[in-house]
């Protein structure tokens, strides 16, 4: 009940702010600017350069680390399939689908049960913990690109996964901890970072 009430609550427009990252200069900003509103509220001398200071800090800040807007990217991390734009990522139910790129996040035992005649294509197969099965059971459900496992799974199992996708002729990946996969559709190239 917790996780679908989650999953609603991502699932609304502003749900999720992905891409926020304060660096120290911003954080220290921020810390200047209530000083300097405490010393303006009880009106001390001090106030002014306080107000010099963090105008110089903003431009400083605003000089140095001023940034392109992201590429879009579909990006694989943390057990989670994130996209920027995120308005363009469409999702049903575990796939996901992102200009022309499909992700399959197998996180959990739904796939032991489904078969096709004709699977359809998941350019990326996301394995992460709560799946309890090999590789094989979900080559009957989709044609796998490539094989994308989550530290989340733990070393043992990353090992034999990575085995059975050797024996099975399937790239596979292995993300290292804290890192992600970030695939630029554009280029069609994929970045671990």
């Amino acid at each position: 009940a917790l996780n679908g009430c989650v999953r609603w609550v991502e699932s609304l427009p502003g749900g999720q702010v992905e891409g926020l990252q304060l660096s120290e200069w911003q954080t220290a900003l921020w810390y200047a600017v209530i000083v300097l509103a405490t010393a303006l509220l009880q009106g001390r001398r001090t106030a002014v350069w306080l107000l010099v200071g963090v105008a110089g800090v903003c431009g400083l800040e605003l000089w140095q680390h001023h940034r392109p807007a992201v590429p879009p990217q579909l990006v694989l991390a943390d057990k989670q399939v994130r996209a920027f734009p995120r308005e363009e990522m469409k999702r049903m139910g575990s796939l996901y689908y992102y200009k022309g790129i499909t992700v399959g996040l197998i996180n959990d035992t739904v796939w032991h049960s489904l078969r096709s005649a004709e699977p359809p294509k998941v350019d990326y197969a996301y394995v992460c913990s709560g799946y309890k099965r090999g590789i094989a059971p979900l080559r009957q459900v989709f044609r796998i690109g490539t094989v994308v496992l989550d530290p989340s799974l733990g070393k043992r199992r990353i090992g034999w996964m990575t085995e059975e996708c050797q024996r099975l002729g399937l790239p596979c990946l292995v993300l290292p901890a804290d890192e992600a996969l970030r695939v630029f559709p554009e280029k069609d190239t994929a970045s671990e970072n």
